[in-house]
């Protein structure tokens, strides 16, 4: 489950953090919630395409794709 880590920058972190400020508390803790979900969702993505390519290498070569 390594990959549920946030991989946010610390450079990226102070973007938003400096954008969350010049709103009001409830816009900011939205905007924090959207970003730490986009982030979280973008690492599933890549770790569900990563054991998908996985198992394909498993599974062996695609017998659709022989000649």
């Amino acid at each position: 489950m390594e990959w549920i880590r946030s991989n946010i920058s610390p450079e990226q972190e102070l973007q938003h953090e400096l954008a969350a400020r010049s709103m009001t508390e409830r816009e900011a803790s939205l905007y924090r919630s959207c970003v730490m979900y986009q982030d979280l969702l973008q690492q599933a993505v890549w770790e569900i395409m990563r054991l998908e390519l996985a198992l394909e290498d498993l599974q062996g070569p695609d017998p659709w794709l022989q000649p």
